[in-house]
Parts: C-alpha cells; sequence; structure tokens
C-alpha cells in the first residue's frame, strides 16, 4: 500500500460537510457572476441566464473560462447549451415563466391515499419543496 500524503481530487461522497464545502467553492469561484446576476448554482448545478443571445455567450464563456482555471469539468451528457427552456431543480424555466416539471405534476396526482400521519409528512415533505 502507498504511503504518505494524498489529495483528493474529487468531493467525498457522504461526509456530513461536502455538500457545504462543494458549495462554498463554487460560491467563491463565481461570486461576481452570482452579484451579476446571471448565474445560480445550486451544488453542481448551474444555471445561466441572459437577456439577449449575445450577453449569453459572453456569460457561458465566462463561466467555462472560470471552470477550467479551476480545474472543474463539465460531463457533456447532462450539459444543455443555448436553450430558452430547461428543467432546473425540477421547475421548468421559460422566458417569464416559471413551472412545475410533469413528472412532478404527475407525481402528486397519483399519490395514494393518505390514511396515517406518516403518509401525510411523507406527503408534505414531498410538497413543501416546491
Amino acid at each position: 500500500m502507498p504511503r504518505g500524503l494524498f489529495e483528493p481530487t474529487v468531493m467525498f461522497c457522504g461526509m456530513t460537510n461536502s455538500p457545504a464545502t462543494f458549495q462554498a467553492m463554487m460560491d467563491g469561484i463565481f461570486a461576481d457572476l452570482l452579484l451579476e446576476g446571471c448565474l445560480v448554482i445550486y451544488i453542481d448545478d448551474i444555471l445561466i441566464y441572459s437577456t439577449d443571445y449575445s450577453e449569453h455567450r459572453q456569460h457561458t464563456q465566462l463561466v467555462l473560462q472560470r471552470l477550467k482555471e479551476s480545474d472543474l469539468f463539465l460531463k457533456p451528457e447532462k450539459c444543455f447549451f443555448d436553450v430558452s427552456e430547461v428543467d432546473f431543480l425540477g421547475f421548468i424555466l421559460r422566458p417569464g415563466q416559471i413551472g412545475m416539471a410533469e413528472d412532478k405534476v404527475s407525481a402528486v396526482l397519483i399519490w395514494p391515499k393518505i390514511d396515517s400521519v406518516k403518509a401525510l409528512q411523507c406527503f408534505l415533505g414531498f410538497a413543501n419543496f416546491y
């Protein structure tokens, strides 16, 4: 077994502070863009929004540049670029509109009859997220 000091190259899953640590790191990397109001970050989900296409291209290039400078990478199969509608954290975002994702609406519509306090708590936990 190798000996010495090791530095992780990815965030450990399952550690109590991992989400908060990662969020703080992302907030630090993109602080100016977050203050400018063209970016929303939730853990590893990044949403870039702009008023026009030209501005959007600039914001996207800035985000990609910052990711590269910070040795962070994207999974291309999880990325959507230059779209006017996106599912972000269970919400469908369109210009001037915010709606719930269809699968979330369907889950509420087919929810089984609530017949206990525990079942009610489960439903309220789901519903309160939205």
